[in-house]
């Protein structure tokens, strides 16, 4: 089973690339990542697919604080 999350993040030189690193270290094991930016390039909407197995969702939340501003998050049933 997969779960996936969506954030509204500030769009941060490098953002994709540190978010992915921390994750990855933390040992999640995510299958998707898509980052797509707002129109004013301030915000990004980031998606990520993960495998249900690995560590709970809601300290992805706290990892994701770590290295980014986060506006908004929700998890997505599929």
């Amino acid at each position: 089973m997969e779960r996936m999350l969506r954030a509204t993040i500030e769009n941060e030189p490098e953002v994709l690339m540190r978010v992915t690193a921390l994750l990855k270290r933390k040992g999640y094991q995510m299958k998707r990542i898509v980052m797509q930016s707002d129109e004013d390039q301030k915000k990004a909407n980031l998606e990520i697919t993960m495998q249900s197995d690995g560590p709970a969702l809601d300290s992805a939340l706290l990892v994701l604080k770590r290295v980014v501003n986060v506006y908004s998050v929700v998890e997505v049933n599929q």
